[in-house]
């Protein structure tokens, strides 16, 4: 009985581990989120590129807004109330991996996340992977910006950029 029950105890952790490890490698397969918009500044007549997320979530803090991009669920929120970008980054889900997304030159307003403890927490409490270069993630996003004109998306466009207008700031799967 005892080894029975033992086997049975086994049979389930090594399932529910491949489990496990077949959706962490899956986690990336949904359909890249287009959340940057870039416009030449030297060709007007040039069509527009997009930066895509790679990851589950995303987080832009600019001087005046906050952005969380949830690709899975294909929802941008933005806003420029703290608690509010709080309380939607804590409801984000259980072991996401979420990608602080830069620039080339200069960077985004997220060191205060780090630094004042709030993804310190985020990870202890959501057991969450925290992406800041192309070192913790090959899919980490990063743009150059200095060529162009970029609009941060607050919608996700009702289509999916074309192939040919899609910037690959990340390497294909």
């Amino acid at each position: 009985m005892k080894t029975a029950l033992h086997t049975l105890l086994v049979t389930l952790a090594v399932s529910s581990m491949a489990s496990c490890a077949h959706t962490r490698l899956a986690s990336h397969t949904a359909t890249p989120l287009p959340i940057i918009s870039l416009k030449s500044r030297t060709k007007s007549n040039a069509a527009t590129k997009y930066i895509m997320l790679h990851l589950d979530y995303g987080i832009i803090v600019t001087g005046d807004h906050f952005y969380l991009f949830d690709r899975k669920r294909r929802k941008i929120f933005k806003t420029k109330d703290m608690r509010e970008f709080l309380k939607e980054l804590f409801s984000i889900n259980h072991g996401a991996s979420i990608d602080l997304i830069d620039r080339c030159s200069l960077p985004w307003h997220t060191s205060f996340l780090e630094s004042s403890g709030i993804l310190g927490d985020l990870v202890k409490r959501k057991q969450c992977r925290v992406v800041s270069s192309e070192r913790d993630d090959r899919l980490h996003v990063f743009f150059c910006w200095c060529e162009c004109d970029y609009t941060i998306l607050d919608e996700v466009p009702s289509e999916q950029p074309p192939a040919g207008d899609v910037l690959k700031a990340a390497p294909e799967e």
